[in-house]
């Protein structure tokens, strides 16, 4: 008698991503993935990060109240998935060459130079300050978002942005930038 043949194996089917994330997507994704990479996202770890962000947002949006915006909500799950990748030490620092876009034409290779100059600075200040500097500076997010999305108080945020301030200052001086 020959052994009973088994069903195969079916896999779970994976949850359905509904009309809400994906307008979410469309609408943040690019942001998102900017963010990501001001963080310290490796560029090869990006997609994968950035998708990340999104897995846990359609899985917290029912949680979702919209006592802030949804792209202020999106950069606080984006801050903790930045920190879960650091902590598997995916991190490099933000200067390396695997970040550069070949320019096509001087403005190109004007704004590459500035921004990884400005990625440099950013890698000479602390975690903390650069989450400060990144969510009001870049992002442009007021100060009393910032101070909740990175879980300090108003007066804690200030003072990580001056400290961020004056570092980045200090860190651009030793590469002859006058500011």
């Amino acid at each position: 008698m020959p052994p009973p043949v088994s069903l195969p194996e079916t896999p779970e089917p994976e949850p359905e991503i509904g009309p809400e994330t994906a307008r979410l997507f469309q609408a943040h994704a690019e942001e998102v993935w900017r963010f990501l990479k001001y963080l310290g996202v490796r560029k090869d770890d990006l997609p994968d990060a950035c998708q990340e962000v999104f897995l846990v947002a359609h899985r917290k949006l029912p949680e979702f109240r919209g006592e802030a915006s949804s792209r202020t909500w999106l950069y606080g799950i984006s801050l903790r998935v930045a920190k879960a990748w650091r902590r598997r030490k995916l991190m490099v620092p933000l200067g390396d060459l695997e970040r550069s876009v070949a320019p096509l034409q001087e403005v190109e290779r004007e704004r590459r130079d500035t921004h990884e100059l400005l990625c440099w600075a950013l890698d000479s200040i602390s975690e903390a300050q650069r989450e400060v500097f990144v969510l009001h500076e870049i992002e442009e997010l007021p100060m009393m978002e910032v101070a909740r999305r990175v879980e300090c108080g108003l007066f804690t945020a200030y003072s990580r942005l001056r400290l961020a301030r004056r570092a980045l200052k200090r860190a651009l001086a030793e590469k002859g930038v006058k500011g």
